[in-house]
């Protein structure tokens, strides 16, 4: 006689994953990073909003990945809570661990698209492997976020990518300090006999006296360039290191003056313009650093009548004589326009006309705009920006 097997007591299994995640909605936000980011590829010149978006705009497009593996990826509950939360945590842990030239907003430009990137590639590969694809992709995130770890920048280049090396690794600015300190001494301010004799320095000779030329519109009339790079490329006459910075060059007869970072001194150099060599340096403490555009000064010397001019990234501003480097006179926009450094620092290049040095400082009320006496340093007056 057959008996009824008694009821089961255990509880039933859990129901086996078998949804595909709806994954083409991540593909095309990872494709959307990739375009976005590489926007000033396309773009010549590209104006300050396309770069920003180009910044920003992936960054965007992560959360937006967020938002679609919450809402619309056909996950279940748990696989969505675990993989937010997971993600979330694993890129709030690298931002901490990053290096301090990668903090900020680097950080929102690289560590945070790359890693839901690597948490959406991974999900739309995997999309019909419910047991593997969640697993894989946070450690895909680990991977891709911790790789940012190791790293350290020196801010971007002209092209506006970033100059990027093993956080381990001397810097080019340790590496251009060691050059410094294993050359001759550079001659100092002043030093006459260590300093080629030449006629004074003026407006009248110099072609190029200030950012952008003698007009500020990068024109330079009577010169015809080959525009055939390929078949005609420029040949180098000399190659030198200098310090970091955003600074060009003017130039004055024979000379070449632009500003660069030294360890914790901004400086004004001057070099020959027919060998590289440093004719002199003068230099002031003061460093300014940020994390896109790096270390060093942001303008650009400007030669007048009445002397060198220049303004550093904290707001130090120099007068300075073309010849020997000796300083005649300095003056603080922080204290004076009572402002600190913008977020990108002080940029301005003097203008200097009418016997006043003329440099935008940001302040509030009337302190936009100052305006100060090329012969000795003294403001002469200052105007809402």
């Amino acid at each position: 006689m057959n008996l009824p097997s008694p009821a089961s007591t255990a509880s039933p299994p859990p129901p086996a994953l078998t949804h595909t995640l709806r994954w083409w909605p991540a593909a095309l936000l990872v494709l959307a990073m990739l375009l976005l980011r590489m926007i000033p590829a396309f773009v010549e010149s590209p104006s300050l909003p396309v770069i920003f978006t180009s910044f920003l705009g992936p960054a965007v497009a992560a959360l937006l990945v967020l938002g679609w593996w919450l809402a619309i990826s056909r996950a279940t509950i748990r696989e969505r809570i675990l993989g937010a939360v997971g993600t979330v945590a694993l890129i709030a842990v690298a931002i901490l661990l990053l290096h301090p030239t990668l903090s900020g907003m680097s950080a929102i430009m690289y560590v945070l698209p790359y890693g839901f990137a690597a948490f959406a590639i991974t999900l739309c590969l995997l999309a019909p492997r419910p047991s593997l694809r969640l697993p894989v992709a946070l450690a895909a995130v680990a991977l891709t976020v911790g790789y940012w770890d190791l790293l350290q920048s020196a801010g971007v280049d002209g092209t506006f990518q970033p100059e990027l090396s093993w956080r381990w690794e001397p810097t080019a600015e340790e590496r251009f300090l060691q050059t410094v300190a294993a050359t001759p001494t550079t001659p100092a301010p002043g030093d006459s006999a260590a300093t080629p004799s030449v006629e004074a320095i003026t407006l009248a000779s110099s072609p190029w006296p200030a950012f952008r030329g003698p007009l500020r519109d990068g024109r330079q009339p009577g010169i015809v360039l080959n525009a055939d790079w390929e078949q005609a490329p420029p040949k180098p006459i000399w190659k030198k290191p200098i310090g970091p910075g955003w600074s060009s060059f003017s130039v004055a007869g024979n000379r070449l003056f632009t500003q660069e970072q030294r360890g914790d001194d901004e400086a004004v150099v001057c070099l020959d313009a027919t060998t590289g060599d440093v004719l002199w340096v003068s230099a002031y403490p003061s460093r300014f650093w940020e994390a896109v555009a790096g270390a060093g000064p942001r303008g650009t010397p400007t030669i007048a009548d009445e002397g060198l001019f220049a303004l550093g990234a904290n707001g130090v501003l120099v007068s300075l004589d073309p010849l020997t480097g000796s300083k005649r006179w300095s003056r603080d926009l922080q204290k004076d326009a009572d402002r600190k450094p913008p977020m990108w620092g002080f940029a301005s290049s003097p203008l200097v006309t009418q016997g006043l040095v003329i440099v935008h400082a940001g302040g509030a009320g009337n302190k936009g705009v100052l305006a100060y006496r090329a012969t000795d340093g003294e403001l002469a007056w200052s105007v809402p920006s």
